[in-house]
């Protein structure tokens, strides 16, 4: 190697040391202005990376399944409720299911019409085997609803915009470990508990989702379709107690009446005895005067 070109290394090198000198006297200026703008800037960078708004397209993941959110509502008639309720019971638990709501209750003439109601939580999976098997516990299938929502692009989204709240939350706690001004510490704290705040909340919406699209939700209505016909045997009052009945009526009516007799004549005796006397007195007037006459 030659004078010349050991001359030109020694000057690169010595360039190379002033610009670093440099660089760290600019910076040792104002630490906290310096730390603050280097903050918003990587607040600034970390959102535009991960734009929520990305079209949906470009974040889904190559071959993912779709999430879908199925809805279904049957009105079955029954022919007994307490039988369809055990065998629907028991259909839930064989499709790994479970119940969320039951209840039943009456109503029709004399509370004679059974209803029961039911809303039930049944794997994705085993949708339609499910709303074919629990057709079958019926007479008759009055109604049948089925409702699809595909909530895929939604999850997507929510997803996307995690990971990017969880890149700023990392950020910010990196930034208030080097903090060295009260106030710069408690604005980035304030910023930390807000994007903690958020990541909650998408999680909670996520997760909501997720079990949306993995337990479809089923609400079943039955009636009880049962005629209620009179029996013989259910009637309370057979010919011989009718007897029975008529002429303990009979014994009633003469005790009655012999009674509304005693008490006419005991508390009008006075009266008819009085009547009684002016009666015989005037047929012994009568009597009396008549002799006088036959002896004239």
């Amino acid at each position: 190697m030659t004078n010349r070109s050991r001359y030109n290394i020694w000057i690169i090198l010595g360039w190379i040391s002033i610009l670093l000198i440099a660089g760290c006297g600019a910076s040792n200026q104002n630490p906290d202005s310096s730390m603050a703008d280097t903050s918003q800037s990587q607040i600034t960078e970390i959102a535009d990376s991960k734009n929520p708004n990305t079209a949906p397209s470009e974040k889904k993941s190559a071959g993912m399944a779709a999430m879908m959110v199925y809805q279904a509502e049957l009105s079955l008639n029954v022919k007994d409720l307490a039988t369809s309720q055990k065998s629907l019971t028991q259909l839930v638990e064989k499709m790994n299911g479970y119940i969320v709501e039951a209840n039943s209750y009456n109503q029709g003439e004399e509370n004679s019409l059974l209803n029961g109601n039911f809303r039930i939580r049944i794997p994705n999976a085993k949708f339609n085997a499910f709303l074919e098997e629990t057709e079958k516990l019926a007479l008759k299938v009055a109604n049948r609803t089925i409702q699809g929502r595909d909530v895929t692009e939604e999850y997507i989204d929510l997803e996307a915009r995690l990971a990017s709240k969880q890149v700023l939350e990392k950020q910010l706690l990196g930034l208030m470990k080097n903090a060295q001004k009260t106030s710069d510490l408690l604005q980035i704290a304030q910023d930390v508990n807000k994007v903690q705040t958020e990541i909650e909340q998408l999680k909670g919406k996520m997760k909501y989702l997720k079990n949306q699209s993995d337990f479809a939700t089923v609400t079943i209505h039955m009636t009880e379709n049962k005629a209620v016909l009179p029996s013989l045997s259910d009637n309370p009052v057979s010919t011989w107690d009718k007897t029975k009945q008529q002429f303990m009526n009979s014994i009633k009516f003469m005790v009655d009446s012999a009674s509304v007799l005693f008490v006419v004549i005991v508390g009008t005796s006075p009266l008819l005895l009085f009547i009684g006397a002016i009666i015989a007195g005037i047929m012994y007037w009568k009597k009396r005067k008549g002799k006088k006459d036959e002896s004239v």
